[in-house]
């Protein structure tokens, strides 16, 4: 499930759903910032991007590209079907080892690193918890939130089910040490 993602889309009567990205042409463009553009539409199923370049604020001109075309594009270097077997590969790995019903998962790639973690955020908040005796857990209140935006979310589209949003709630209020 996809959270907390600050993606406009834009429209117009040739594209009826676009995103607009800011690029400062006083700057190469980076790989990782196409491949960014690249997976942000292509996880919210936008079919095109406007890239807008600027120097200093003051807009150079606009090119509208194709999502599909991003991998292609001047500067990036990615292969997108590696890119969504990792994706794939990745996904499979959570799906079979992340289990506990209303569970939070932290992933993690450290700089440099050519291998992910992944952490029981439950099983981080009761070790920590349970070191420093402390009713306060640094993972509780985003957790929390992540369950309240997650239970908030419209049923529309195969959306959650009333008891998965009351599991979430309990959970948010378990975490937040909300008592009846």
């Amino acid at each position: 499930m996809l959270l907390g993602t600050s993606q406009l889309v834009f429209s117009s009567d040739e594209h009826p759903a676009m995103s607009l990205r800011l690029c400062d042409m006083s700057m190469p463009l980076r790989p990782a910032t196409t491949l960014d553009y690249w997976l942000d539409n292509l996880m919210a199923a936008i079919p095109t991007v406007a890239v807008c370049g600027h120097v200093g604020g003051v807009v150079q001109g606009y090119q509208v590209v194709k999502t599909e075309e991003l991998p292609n594009w001047p500067g990036a270097v990615f292969d997108s079907a590696a890119v969504l077997d990792n994706a794939h590969a990745l996904l499979s790995f959570l799906h079979a080892h992340c289990t506990r019903p209303g569970g939070s998962y932290w992933v993690l790639k450290e700089a440099g690193a050519d291998f992910l973690r992944v952490f029981d955020l439950r099983a981080l908040c009761d070790a920590y918890t349970a070191t420093t005796h402390a009713a306060h857990n640094p993972f509780g209140h985003a957790v929390a939130l992540m369950c309240w935006r997650m239970a908030q979310r419209p049923p529309s589209g195969g959306g959650l089910s009333a008891s998965e949003r009351r599991s979430l709630l309990l959970q948010c209020t378990e975490l937040l040490g909300v008592r009846d």
